[in-house]
C-alpha cells in the first residue's frame, strides 16, 4: 500500500470518476478502483497521431508525408 499526494483539483476529478463508477456498477468502489479504471481505459498515441489530429482540428490540409517530414525536422 502506498500514499499518493494529489492536488485538490485532481482529488475532485477522481472523486467524480469514483461516483460514475458507483453509478455504473451499483456497488461501492474505492479510489484504487477509479485509478485502475483510468489506467485500463488510457491509450498511448504516437506523436504523429496527436499532431495529425491537431492539424485536422485546425483545418489545415497536409499530407501524411508532409507531416512526417515536418516531425522529423523538429527532432
Amino acid at each position: 500500500m502506498k500514499t499518493l499526494r494529489i492536488s485538490d483539483d485532481v482529488h475532485q476529478k477522481l472523486t467524480a470518476l469514483l461516483g460514475e463508477l458507483v453509478a455504473q456498477t451499483s456497488k461501492m468502489q474505492t479510489y484504487q478502483d477509479a485509478i485502475e479504471a483510468m489506467l485500463n481505459q488510457s491509450v498511448i498515441l504516437p506523436l504523429s497521431c496527436l499532431v495529425r489530429s491537431k492539424v485536422l482540428c485546425l483545418g489545415i490540409d497536409i499530407s501524411a508525408t508532409q507531416l512526417r517530414r515536418s516531425l522529423y525536422a523538429m527532432l
